[in-house]
């Protein structure tokens, strides 16, 4: 079996998992800015090797998000096949399900809080 090339920045590590996952983890603390925003979008873009994947994105403990990456977020959609957010805190994961409440997207999405239940939801879908 091959072994997924990593990429590894400042505030993300990315790599293909198991069942052809793409996973990024953002790591504790960090503050995810619009240039994090776009690294992550070129890494997913790098191993993704153009194809729609299933993701998983592990927010950090404490990790947060700038409004201007936010609104790169929403106005250049990943396009996948579907995704798992794993988030650890309560105050974030209530946050994050109100967000997408509002948002509309154009493949599955779901929140844990543990990455194991993440990867059997993504393994479910088709």
């Amino acid at each position: 079996m091959n072994q997924s090339p990593i990429i590894l920045k400042d505030k993300f590590e990315a790599k293909i998992i198991e069942n052809n996952i793409y996973f990024i983890k953002y790591f504790d603390n960090s503050i995810i800015t619009l240039d994090d925003m776009k690294l992550s979008y070129n890494a997913y873009s790098i191993l993704s090797k153009g194809e729609k994947m299933k993701i998983i994105i592990e927010m950090g403990d404490l990790a947060t998000i700038e409004d201007d990456a936010r609104e790169y977020a929403e106005k250049n959609k990943i396009p996948a096949l579907a995704e798992t957010l794993i988030i650890k805190t309560i105050p974030l994961r209530i946050l994050v399900i109100m967000y997408f409440k509002f948002r509309v997207q154009k493949h599955p999405v779901k929140i844990h809080s543990k990455f194991e239940k993440g990867i059997e939801w993504l393994n479910s879908i088709n």
